[in-house]
Order: structure tokens, then C-alpha cells, then sequence
């Protein structure tokens, strides 16, 4: 029975510090998860940037294409900056 009782014994003293190491692993996975969730939101906002950029200088470029002097005034091309990025907002 002695042998016994050391096992239980030493399970039971073991048994918080089982419990202090699960603690900490959880807090370490939560925070990876936090991490890979802002990444991955940091991503997304770059990649709408640049799709709005690209599709900004697109219509830049087909006013300044489509236009019979090759040149599109100022006010045009803000004009078209401004509906591409509301379209790209609402979309």
C-alpha cells in the first residue's frame, strides 16, 4: 500500500503544476491566435489599398487613352479616382 499511496501522492502534488503549465499554454495560444488574426486583417486592408490604387490608375489611364487629345483634365481624373474608390467601398 505504501507504493501506492506515494503514486497518488506524488499525482496530487503534481497536479498543480499541470495546471499552472495548461494556463500558460493557453494564454500563449490565444495570443498566436490574436497575431495570426490581426495579420490576416493587416493583409486584407494592404490588398484592398492596392486594388483601389490599381484600379484608380486604370481609369486614369483609359480617360487619358479614351480622351480625343490624349489628355484628361485634373477634375476628370479626380472625379474618377473618387467613383472607383466609392464603388470599391460599396462593393
Amino acid at each position: 500500500m505504501n507504493s501506492l499511496d506515494a503514486v497518488i501522492n506524488f499525482i496530487n502534488d503534481q497536479r498543480p503544476n499541470l495546471d499552472a503549465v495548461q494556463n500558460q499554454l493557453d494564454f500563449v495560444n490565444s495570443n498566436l491566435m490574436s497575431a495570426i488574426q490581426n495579420t490576416e486583417s493587416s493583409l486584407s486592408t494592404i490588398r484592398d489599398a492596392d486594388f483601389a490604387f490599381e484600379a484608380s490608375n486604370l481609369a486614369r489611364t483609359q480617360i487619358t487613352t479614351q480622351s480625343g487629345t490624349g489628355y484628361a483634365g485634373p477634375s476628370q481624373l479626380n472625379l474618377t479616382e473618387h467613383t472607383v474608390t466609392t464603388e470599391i467601398e460599396l462593393g
